[in-house]
């Protein structure tokens, strides 16, 4: 397999889901479109995708995707929505929290790494929401070295079927969040928190540029590392 079909192949396994030749070279480090179209009919060809007309997994939207299937057996369930009206019967709904142990990318731990990190570099911590609650409120309220008013939305990334068609929701919740935060106050810092790694909060983000003209924020991406990359 060559190394941009190798690429593809392995990116749209981690997602699990369907992407369409326009999300396909944001997360596969492809040229265009067209690369994504052609090396999509390739692992066709070879039986190791499928192509056809479906919901993207990255941006929602109806068009042709091509979409593998995952190998680990925990995703069984259908995460493409191939098939389906769009996100009909999904719901904003807060993050759920699982028994026992919780995944590095839950939101509380999202933001306990972010927090950590803002006061090793200077920030002063004025307060943060408790997420084992779901308390309502700015996850994260923070001063900046220089002294300014700093707001955090922080997202974490879902489990389970549906995942990555939840995590659309929860990005569009913070990305409100902003704008609700800006019109609260004019003068503050803005900023988004996201676990790192997930090719759809990626994407995502990459699409935001008129928005960060308009409202100039920072997002944070925190790795399972606990390094944290501002952008």
């Amino acid at each position: 397999m060559s190394g941009s079909r190798d690429r593809v192949h392995a990116e749209l396994q981690q997602i699990a889901g369907a992407v369409c030749d326009d999300c396909l070279p944001g997360v596969a480090t492809l040229k265009s479109r067209q690369d994504a179209r052609r090396l999509g009919l390739e692992l066709e060809q070879r039986g190791e995708a499928r192509r056809l007309p479906g919901v993207c997994a990255l941006c929602g939207r109806s068009k042709t995707v091509t979409t593998v299937q995952r190998r680990e057996p925990e995703a069984a369930g259908d995460h493409s929505a191939i098939g389906n009206s769009g996100d009909q019967g999904e719901t904003d709904a807060p993050e759920e929290r699982p028994p026992g142990p919780r995944v590095w990318h839950w939101e509380g731990r999202v933001q306990t790494t972010l927090v950590a990190w803002l006061a090793q570099e200077g920030f002063g911590i004025e307060r943060v929401a408790d997420t084992a609650t779901r308390e309502a409120g700015k996850d994260i309220v923070a001063r900046t070295p220089a002294g300014k008013p700093l707001w955090i939305s922080v997202k974490g990334f879902p489990e389970g079927k549906n995942a990555y068609t939840q995590a659309r929701h929860w990005f569009s919740s913070a990305v409100f969040d902003l704008i609700l935060y800006r019109d609260e106050n004019a003068e503050v810092d803005l900023a988004l928190a996201f676990p790192d790694g997930f090719p759809t909060y990626r994407a995502l983000a990459a699409r935001l540029g008129p928005l960060r003209q308009a409202i100039p924020f920072t997002i944070y991406w925190v790795a399972e590392s606990g390094t944290i990359r501002p952008e």
